[in-house]
């Protein structure tokens, strides 16, 4: 008698370590979507942009950003998560999906060429390699609040 009592007691405990550890695996990737934002200088083109990061589905991210000169750069892709980083890749100009193709004429395409983000709270911070391999900080992306209505 003792032994059943004891076996419901520890189904019963594990069934609610289990509910409890895979609840728990859902909510960072739910912290993680929403939309982002950044400003940032270019080098190349000498101007600052300020660009939108929208991560809505579960494994995919949408991005543009724009300067005052109405130059624009875009892109689309899919992330992945190890441990606290975010890896981001764009897709191959030629892979685009065909509702996305209308992008192209307007805007530059941006390739995320396996960017890594630290997750950090409400920021996603943009990881860069050095000349050395290490890895420094880069664009620091703001999660915005969402507005009551």
């Amino acid at each position: 008698m003792k032994t059943i009592y004891l076996s419901v007691i520890l189904l019963c405990i594990s069934s609610g370590v289990f509910a409890q550890n895979s609840q728990n695996k859902f909510t960072k990737e739910d912290q993680i979507k929403g939309s982002y934002h950044a400003r940032f200088k270019e080098k190349s083109t000498k101007g600052r942009f300020n660009a939108k990061l929208d991560i809505e589905n579960f494994f995919s991210f949408d991005f543009i950003a724009t300067n005052k000169e109405l130059d624009c750069w875009t892109s689309l892709g899919q992330w992945t998560t190890k441990g606290d980083t975010l890896i981001l890749e764009s897709y191959p100009k030629k892979q685009l999906p065909d509702k996305y193709q209308f992008q192209l004429l307007f805007c530059n395409w941006y390739k995320f060429p396996r960017s890594r983000f630290l997750i950090r709270k409400n920021c996603l911070i943009a990881l860069r390699q050095n000349k050395r391999g290490k890895w420094r900080r880069g664009k620091v992306y703001r999660k915005t609040k969402k507005r009551k209505k």
